[in-house]
């Protein structure tokens, strides 16, 4: 057997799961070799969008944290267009939906949150937004015209208005 450094390779963290825990449910396997699968995959396209970014800059140096930082930015702004598009198709946003995107997005534990409006409101801090998101019954936010979740929450408040 080879063990030279160039031929070694680091465990996966779903092989590190199973080595540390031997009782582990294939399920629960599974979700961690996604995890790692969707975590690599962000990791991937955060890399190539910094080095493009760098690239544009003519790679000047000491921009290295700028550009890795935007290309996350725009990494989570990018899952959030794409649910929103889905979502406009579906007709319905739904708690696990939210906790998927949250997850997507580097939201710490997404299924302890409970509440769609909690969920979004940490989106949207994921987004460097102010979590505006229903944050009162009478108006809609002022602040953002453009807001993304603009229309979810016309008709969440829609909805107050109705039963309220």
């Amino acid at each position: 057997m080879n063990t030279s450094p160039e031929n070694r390779r680091s465990p996966s963290p779903g092989e590190q799961n199973a080595e540390i825990s031997p009782k582990t449910t294939p399920s629960a396997q599974a979700c961690g070799e996604r995890w790692a699968q969707e975590s690599q995959k962000r990791h991937e396209w955060i890399a190539v969008a910094a080095y493009f970014k760098a690239e544009k800059r003519g790679f000047a140096p000491n921009h290295d944290w700028d550009d890795w930082f935007e290309a996350e930015l725009d990494y989570v702004k990018r899952q959030v267009e794409d649910y929103l598009i889905i979502l406009e198709e579906d007709g319905e946003t739904t708690l696990i939906g939210l906790q998927r995107l949250a997850y997507s997005i580097g939201v710490e534990h997404p299924e302890n949150i409970h509440s769609k409006t909690d969920l979004i409101q940490a989106i949207q801090c994921a987004c460097q937004l102010l979590p505006c998101f229903r944050i009162g019954v009478e108006d809609l936010c002022s602040q953002f015209n453009d807001c993304q979740w603009r229309s979810e929450c016309k008709k969440m408040i829609a909805v107050w208005k109705r039963y309220g």
